[in-house]
């Protein structure tokens, strides 16, 4: 995900796991079913990578 906000040449932000937050701060906030990553966009959340894909595409921020 990280790669393809650099190629869009979009801002953001990364929070990094054990870095940032710890896989308890992060099924507290996501659930226990959540993967990495999530994905918020403006201030609202989508969800894992495969949503956020599928959202970029609905909302024309990715071709094809």
């Amino acid at each position: 995900m990280t790669m393809l906000l650099k190629a869009l040449e979009g801002e953001f932000h990364e929070y990094i796991l054990g870095i940032d937050f710890s896989d308890r701060q992060f099924r507290a906030e996501f659930g226990d079913e959540a993967t990495y990553p999530q994905v918020t966009i403006g201030h609202k959340h989508i969800g894992s990578m495969k949503e956020a894909l599928q959202y970029m595409k609905e909302n024309g921020i990715l071709n094809g």
